[in-house]
């Protein structure tokens, strides 16, 4: 393996690209801090930055940060970056350079052919899922990228693989799933297989389980956190479906075009969903498309994938697109080691199956690199969340020293984005500066869904209660997609303004003025 990766980085043909490379790396920058600009925080990224921007000390952090579920190595990235400062696009800068460098480092160390990478990096996951939203699934992708080449020095540093692998178990909770079946599989294979030339570095070992045993600490929430319930004796058809659909979305990430909320959605899976089921089981026989030199690489993505489809079938976790890019990268990195034994990429079958192969990967990075442009473009022409938009209203009339109520729990929670003072959300009656999750199974029960009527009631209950004047509400619910109706509306109450054209559905509202 020395030998080959000499080759590697003595290739003539590997310098001749480094021009070449640049030009690539500043074209992807260009249109990844494009979208950076031009984005609105919602929901999932403003959340853990408020974690972090209200947490003084690292004690705060852990309590506050313990209902997340999560890995804790972005979080502490973004407390970082709080301590500098409190402009939220300062954390979105950040998540831009984390991915900048992931892509960099697969530009410029991958042997894998120029013509993939370069296509894989203008695609879906690279350009908008993992670049412009500024979640952790950026620095997983960088620590994975990271693995090869870790892996390419470890006959001089033994350790280092582990320390990798620790990194990326404390990014993400399919982060840590992949790292566990890379362990497994490689025991396995080295107990199995005596020809290694060296034993497993005892160091490396130590790192990883100290690591590991980090991620887990932040990812088992305390006993009463309500989301999550595991229901191992009951069987879901449907939940099945969407668990071994998670490969398919994410290799063809066509969104719903016919719905104005297409983010996180697939057209197929949303509209010909038995029809296109066939095609979503053989998309797991995908990784055959290649020649692979290990084996066992290619044992670890299936453990990798059947562990995440599990927890996904077992958990309430919505299977959205943005999860089987993982399971995508992780594909990528593992044929990245295994090529550092070959040359060769695709398999070693007569040429028509080659160049059918080629033609298939052609066709899903075409459909990668459209649905990443056009996310991009309307994630430019619209509002992701309308939350700085209802910001910048209320500010630009001189509502600002108003206090501010919802009945959407935490899906406004970024309108804190923009002001130091929390929102209060009427159905759990509790202000907040980010969201609590123990108190989801109150926010899910029936009764807790306000309709308008329901909402200004509570709002009025709320200007008593506090002795104030006036209060503003955010509200959201269907009927504010609606026509305006002419409905009166109750003495007191006037409806300042509607907010409906952002990407995502749950952070559209209608505001009123309550007197």
């Amino acid at each position: 393996m020395v030998q080959t990766s000499s080759m590697l980085t003595t290739n003539p043909t590997v310098k001749n690209y480094r021009l070449f490379n640049i030009v690539i790396l500043v074209c992807y920058a260009i249109l990844l801090f494009t979208g950076i600009i031009s984005h609105e925080m919602w929901m999932d990224e403003s959340h853990h930055w408020l974690v972090a921007r209200e947490s003084h000390s690292l004690s705060d952090l852990i309590i506050n940060y313990q209902y997340d579920g999560h890995p804790s190595l972005w979080l502490m990235i973004m407390y970082l970056g709080s301590s500098i400062t409190d402009n939220p696009m300062c954390i979105q800068y950040i998540h831009g350079s984390i991915t900048l460098l992931a892509v960099a480092l697969l530009l410029f160390k991958s042997p894998l052919p120029r013509i993939f990478v370069i296509a894989f990096i203008f695609s879906y996951f690279p350009l908008y899922e993992y670049g412009v939203l500024a979640r952790n699934y950026g620095l997983l992708m960088l620590f994975a990228f990271c693995l090869p080449v870790a892996y390419q020095q470890q006959y001089n540093w033994r350790w280092l693989p582990w320390l990798i692998l620790g990194l990326i178990a404390n990014t993400h909770l399919f982060g840590l799933i992949f790292t566990l079946a890379y362990l497994c599989i490689y025991l396995g294979k080295t107990l199995w297989d005596h020809t290694e030339s060296k034993p497993i570095s005892r160091l490396g070992l130590l790192i990883y389980s100290l690591l590991c045993g980090l991620s887990l600490y932040f990812i088992i929430p305390p006993g009463d956190h309500p989301s999550s319930a595991i229901s191992f004796f009951s069987f879901d058809f449907d939940r099945l479906a969407d668990a071994l659909m998670i490969f398919f979305k994410a290799l063809v990430p066509i969104p719903d075009f016919t719905s104005d909320f297409f983010w996180n959605t697939n057209l197929l899976t949303t509209h010909l969903k038995f029809l296109i089921a066939p095609f979503a089981l053989l998309s797991w026989l995908f990784p055959f498309i290649f020649k692979w030199e290990k084996k066992w690489l290619l044992s670890v993505w299936y453990l990798t994938a059947f562990l995440i489809c599990s927890f996904q079938y077992f958990t309430t976790l919505n299977s959205g697109v943005r999860y089987g890019g993982i399971l995508i990268i992780t594909l990528i990195v593992l044929k990245w080691i295994d090529s550092l034994h070959h040359t060769s990429t695709f398999s070693a079958h007569p040429r028509l199956r080659r160049l059918i192969s080629k033609v298939f990967i052609a066709i899903l990075i075409l459909v990668q690199s459209v649905s990443a442009i056009y996310h991009l473009y309307q994630d430019i022409r619209l509002p992701f969340s309308n939350t700085k938009s209802v910001h910048t209203y209320i500010k630009d009339n001189s509502l600002d020293a108003i206090p501010v109520v919802s009945n959407a729990y935490c899906n406004c929670i970024s309108y804190n984005n923009y002001t130091p003072r929390p929102i209060y959300f009427l159905n759990v009656a509790e202000s907040m500066h980010f969201c609590h999750w123990k108190l989801l199974d109150k926010v899910r029960s029936p009764n807790q869904q306000y309709d308008l009527s329901i909402s200004i009631t509570k709002s009025k209950e709320y200007l008593s209660k506090m002795q104030i004047q006036k209060v503003i509400l955010l509200y959201n619910g269907d009927d504010i997609f609606q026509p305006q109706l002419e409905q009166p509306l109750p003495a007191g109450v006037e409806l300042l303004k509607t907010f409906n054209d952002g990407i995502v559905k749950r952070e559209n509202f209608a505001v009123y003025l309550i007197e």
